[in-house]
């Protein structure tokens, strides 16, 4: 987990600094039971130090030492001569304990004492902390212990000191000794540091050290949550939390003890209402919102957080087929838009073999807007050859075709689905069919109009193909009821296109 990274200061502005070995956050992982299988009750390998301070609720034993190396500043305004830092860390750790109590987790394991052991020593700004393993036990959980750095000093190669940096790694590695009450799944390491990250900000939310740890994550070309080390992806529990509450991280937890973090993930978001390839893909699209919209997007912290590194631009002229390949439920695609002049940009989707998530990031004059991509369709009239404009794809496994359209001012809204009818059609109902009304906006001789019907899945269900020459004014197509007798209720997508250039989109409601 060590690595090299350019080191960013937060304030007023960003400010690069020389190339420096980022510290590691969190030594959780490097102590796992994967690395030392034989762990047992023994507590001869814990630290030693020569003093104990008992917090006031009884919870804690915050051990230090007075002397030497490991001692932690000793400045005390307590008549009892315990150092403030000491009584600050306990503090830290009993809000982390009430706070997760209050939200309806389960406390750490107990080794026996009915008190949880943390061990202050100087780790030299080479870790913030870790939540140790100790004793495996026969319902999968495990009792632990953590150690943290005694001081936190500014010499120190932290990206955040003092008694902040201790508050969010008290909060950080508390949360783990929970979760490890729970279980450990070494596969799904990215969820332990992704919920302990997330939480450290929300017990101390004056304390951004979150923000530093974005760097694996950014980095990636198609961001994917499962392939992160947990720490940048962060910010999607603010996204949750954000939306559906506290809850939804909790629940996540008490799923893991029969599922794999991301069905975890999934189960629990569906149960809040929603899902997760929709809530993904705009978590992870609205960090192209970072320092350029006023608007926030989920977090306070927004403007704070790096932006993901994009692949090349590809250019749209007129006409142009894209392809989202190789989707998974926790990946994003990047398809970066460019245009030549300005034009009208509509995308439309074309064919997608699982459920999907899309949504559009693009600039507006001196703003940045985030819009979803709904019903298979967007556009915008507004854009030029200035514009910054990114679909971002989520889905299921599979892909996802689009097709990018760009006319002048006013040439696509020439072309337009006028309406689709009835709607509901009653597929019993003795009617005629569904009838589809459009509008051309060109002379084109023996255009071949193609008419497809996709189900909320993007499957085709339904196909016809002929020509017919075409003027500047409006049209209709019936399908005739026998076509759609074998459909299912539920809402469908019509898609007319005509010469493979324009592609109109409609929507429609089937009852049985």
């Amino acid at each position: 987990m060590r690595r090299w990274m350019l080191i960013l200061l937060l304030g007023s502005s960003l400010q690069a600094q020389a190339l420096a070995p980022a510290p590691i956050k969190c030594g959780f992982s490097l102590h796992a039971p994967l690395r030392f299988p034989a762990l047992d009750t023994r507590t001869d390998h814990r630290p030693v130090r020569d003093t104990l301070y008992s917090t006031p609720d009884g919870a804690f034993a915050i051990h230090y030492d007075t002397t030497g190396g490991h001692r932690p500043p000793q400045f005390s305004s307590s008549p009892a001569g315990v150092p403030d830092w000491v009584v600050e860390v306990g503090a830290a750790f009993s809000l982390a304990r009430d706070t997760l109590l209050a939200w309806g987790y389960q406390g750490h394991r107990d080794d026996g004492d009915g008190v949880y052991d943390v061990y202050l020593g100087n780790e030299g700004g080479s870790v913030y902390g870790g939540t140790e393993f100790e004793a495996l036990q026969p319902d999968g959980g495990y009792i632990t212990y953590i150690t943290m750095d005694n001081d936190f000093d500014t010499e120190e190669n932290y990206f955040t000191h003092g008694l902040d940096a201790a508050r969010v790694t008290a909060a950080h590695e508390y949360f783990h000794a929970v979760q490890l009450a729970y279980l450990f799944r070494a596969a799904d390491l990215y969820l332990y540091e992704l919920s302990s990250t997330w939480f450290e900000e929300r017990a101390f939310p004056e304390v951004n050290d979150w923000t530093f740890w974005m760097d694996d994550f950014i980095i990636m070309t198609q961001p994917k949550l499962s392939a992160s080390d947990g720490y940048g992806a962060a910010f999607f529990g603010h996204y949750l939390a954000g939306r559906y509450g506290v809850g939804v991280i909790g629940d996540t937890w008490e799923r893991m003890l029969s599922d794999r973090a991301i069905d975890a993930l999934r189960k629990a978001i569906s149960a809040a209402g929603g899902d997760i390839a929709t809530d993904w893909n705009a978590a992870v699209a609205g960090l192209l919102l970072n320092g350029r919209s006023p608007a926030r997007y989920y977090h306070p912290d927004q403007d704070f957080l790096p932006r993901p590194v994009l692949p090349d631009s590809i250019v749209v002229a007129a006409s142009l087929l894209l392809s989202a390949d190789n989707l998974n439920i926790d990946k994003v695609v990047w398809l970066p838009l460019k245009l030549t002049k300005a034009e009208t940009l509509r995308l439309t989707v074309s064919g997608a073999t699982a459920p999907y998530a899309a949504s559009v990031v693009y600039s507006a004059g001196t703003d940045y807007r985030w819009e979803p991509m709904e019903n298979q369709l967007w556009e915008n009239g507004g854009l030029d050859r200035f514009s910054e404009i990114v679909l971002a794809v989520s889905g299921d496994m599979g892909s996802v075709n689009f097709l990018a359209d760009v006319a002048g001012d006013s040439g696509l809204a020439l072309f337009a689905m006028r309406s689709v009818v009835p709607n509901p059609i009653k597929l019993g109902s003795g009617a005629a069919g569904l009838t589809i009304r459009y509008r051309v906006g060109e002379v084109i001789e023996l255009a071949e109009h193609r008419i497809t019907i996709f189900n909320l899945l993007g499957q085709q269900v339904y196909q016809a193909r002929f020509e017919r020459s075409v003027d500047i004014s409006d049209y209709q197509y019936i399908i005739p009821l026998s076509g759609l007798a074998r459909l299912p209720s539920g809402i469908y997508f019509v898609r007319l296109s005509i010469n493979g250039k324009h592609h109109l989109v409609g929507k429609f409601t089937a009852l049985n």
